[in-house]
């Protein structure tokens, strides 16, 4: 699955207003597959899966009055959306901090990594 990116004009985690710093990233998850090794050599119409995870990485600025860290590692947002300066609206349900998050005091930004359970990307007509 090849990862997007994109410039945005709008961020929010569960309907609060975030101001993104760069860009955020995002894959919308799926399987990759290859032909299966066999004693008889390659098979090439046997395929073996693997899951890939759908994720959102995104670096944002802190908001006055919220503590830096109470998202951290283990946090559920329920839902993410993000508006592209392109026009894809992009909603990712049930996300999960999976990393460490890094919280940088002198720029005020936190970085997250989330595993995401559900993305929709819905492209402006």
């Amino acid at each position: 699955m090849a990862v997007q990116t994109q410039g945005v004009s709008q961020f929010s985690m569960d309907g609060i207003q975030y101001n993104v710093v760069g860009n955020v990233t995002w894959n919308v998850g799926g399987h990759t597959g290859e032909p299966q090794i066999s004693l008889q050599g390659v098979e090439m119409d046997v395929f073996s899966y693997t899951p890939v995870i759908a994720r959102i990485n995104v670096t944002v600025r802190w908001l006055a009055g919220v503590a830096p860290s109470a998202t951290a590692a283990g946090s559920v947002i329920d839902t993410i959306q993000f508006l592209t300066r392109s026009g894809i609206q992009v909603i990712g349900t049930n996300c999960t901090v999976t990393d460490v998050v890094t919280q940088d005091p002198v720029a005020l930004t936190s970085t997250y990594n989330f595993a995401v359970s559900d993305i929709t990307e819905i492209v402006a007509s």
